[in-house]
């Protein structure tokens, strides 16, 4: 026990260190839809209520657009000029640049509390249910001296910070749903070694509360399958959903998952249905007093009641007409948006790699949902002899069934965002990185499906290789393909690829060169030096993973 906790605070550590890197690398504004959330919080502070789509922004932040280097999606939109992507701006000449930067750094911070005159851009951010900003509105308040890129990173380093809670509790997750405890730790360093994680969380937003309340969530529900006298977790658990509702629409897929949650209680203890109706009314009623005012208002404000954009556009529409365009939409086109986007997306500039790294690792997801349903038809078959066989040291029926709840549910969500998005917008696509927010129970689900598909001899290489593929698809992703991005050594090839660098490119610029360009626009503690020994770090943390992983394979084997 005491070595599982030090392996675990080690763990704990990692994840920090390695999400303090990815939020030193990137770019101010790099982050998915981080300069309006940004503004979301400014806004809160500035004009003391919920901004509105008609607030206006800061003339800091508007400045700051003007000057700074940007995601390639934004500096394609109509943005007030001059506006530079990345790669404009390194083509630029070094004086034009030192110029830029300068004016950067003499932003002055009192005009975050000044309105912009230049021409409006609206924060379709302030769509976003308000917990979040008003958590992180007192770090913000605090540092109104402070530069705005000194602010921009300490808002995500407390993103990470808050994030990596999610190393204790998803533990506790794992080691709830397994009977056998030892893939647990396992898990854990599989789920710190996945890049799009870093990338989704290491900026200004609101996944990093998401993703510690939705795996709390499925923790209490974890509990409550566990026998009727845990239904007395049922109002905590609508407590936290409650929460996660007033962070992200997206909670609205958790609410329905609970029904088949409460089904499945009520057959397995039919003596304690009158306490279950008790307990389970409590959590609807957590629900309805907690989050219930907010809904009603966005409701009545927007006519929907997620207040989602897409879903606000299309108001007028009746689902009956909605559900009309079903058999228009590229289906196809919409999940494969949603997986290549949750394996790998390089942030805001939509950098990808080529496709066979996503046919391989989409062919290890199939392989995992077949294992899954494998798992499934063995339930319901669980009167053969066969079944029982491999039943031995399975998951638990009522805990796989609150994981595949959750998660299926949260899919239906996806799946009629790309019908929405269609509809509004004519493209057939959603967005991966929301996923994020359940990686605990998708860890466990895709250990669980690959582990029904091969044999139990090799079950525990399992997390091992997958923990290793994904460490080399970090590395990979990071060295030719990011940094070298946001330091124009490589740009976009067309309207939609980026080819990733080569070796002898990486080699002729150097790391010292890397980690000067990469410090622009920092705060004037993170200079290329600094940049460096956080690189150095970083890569004896990531490259840790690999090490740990199949050491506790071997500790496990051994204890076999």
């Amino acid at each position: 026990m005491k070595n599982s906790r030090r392996i675990l605070l080690f763990i704990w550590i990692v994840f920090v260190l390695r999400g303090v890197f990815y939020s030193a690398v990137f770019p101010i504004w790099e982050g998915y839809d981080e300069p309006f959330h940004f503004a979301y919080l400014q806004q809160l502070i500035h004009h003391g209520e919920i901004p509105g789509m008609s607030t206006p922004m800061s003339r800091e932040l508007l400045q700051s657009l003007h000057v700074l280097p940007l995601p390639w999606v934004l500096s394609q939109e109509d943005l007030p000029q001059p506006a530079f992507s990345h790669e404009a701006y390194w083509k630029l000449s070094g004086t034009e640049r030192e110029r830029l930067q300068k004016q950067f750094r003499e932003i002055p911070p009192s005009w975050g509390e000044e309105d912009s005159t230049e021409k409006k851009i609206s924060n379709y951010e302030t769509q976003q249910m308000p917990l979040y900003y008003l958590v992180f509105y007192f770090p913000l308040k605090l540092m109104p001296g402070f530069s705005l890129a000194l602010r921009v990173l300490v808002l995500r380093f407390l993103n990470v910070l808050l994030a990596s809670c999610i190393v204790p509790l998803g533990y506790l997750v794992a080691t709830r749903v397994l009977k056998d405890k030892s893939p647990a730790l396992s898990l854990m360093l599989l789920i710190v070694a996945l890049p799009e994680l870093f990338i989704d969380l290491s900026r200004v937003g609101n996944e990093s509360l998401a993703l510690v309340l939705y795996t709390a969530a499925v923790y209490l529900a974890l509990r409550i399958v566990e026998g009727p006298q845990n239904f007395k977790y049922f109002p905590w658990l609508g407590v936290v959903l409650s929460l996660g509702l007033l962070t992200k629409a997206y909670f609205l897929t958790a609410v329905p998952a609970l029904f088949p949650i409460i089904v499945w209680c009520y057959r397995q203890w039919p003596r304690e249905r009158n306490r279950l109706l008790k307990f389970s009314t409590l959590t609807g009623a957590a629900l309805l007093i907690i989050a219930g005012p907010w809904y009603w208002r966005v409701h009545t404000l927007t006519g929907s009641w997620s207040g989602v954009t897409d879903d606000v556009a299309l108001r007028s529409l009746s689902r009956w007409q909605i559900l009309a365009q079903v058999p228009h939409v590229n289906w196809a086109g919409g999940i494969v948006s949603i997986l290549l986007s949750h394996v790998w997306f390089g942030a805001w500039s939509f950098l990808k790699f080529n496709r066979p790294v996503y046919l391989f690792f989409g062919l290890i997801i199939l392989l995992a949902v077949l294992g899954i349903c494998r798992v499934v038809l063995l339930r319901l078959r669980k009167n053969s002899p066969d079944s029982q066989a491999e039943d031995r040291g399975a998951i638990e029926s009522g805990k796989l069934l609150v994981l595949l709840s959750f998660y299926a549910f949260f899919w239906l969500g996806l799946i009629y965002d790309i019908l929405l998005v269609y509809i509004h917008l004519g493209v057939s696509a959603s967005t991966g990185w929301y996923m994020y927010s359940l990686i605990v129970p998708e860890a466990i689900l895709l250990y669980l499906g690959l582990s029904a598909v091969v044999t139990k001899k090799n079950r525990s290489w399992i997390l091992p290789t997958l923990t290793s593929l994904f460490v080399l698809l970090d590395l990979y992703g990071l060295h030719f393909l990011l940094v070298p991005y946001y330091t124009g050594v490589i740009s976009h090839v067309g309207q939609n690829r980026v080819a990733a660098a080569g070796a002898g490119q990486l080699i002729q610029v150097g790391i010292a060169e890397f980690a000067r360009r990469l410090s622009i626009n920092k705060p004037a503690f993170l200079g290329p030096a600094e940049m460096i020994v956080l690189w150095i770090i970083f890569l004896l943390a990531t490259v840790f993973l690999i090490f740990a992983a199949f050491g506790l394979r071997k500790a496990s084997t051994n204890l076999e």
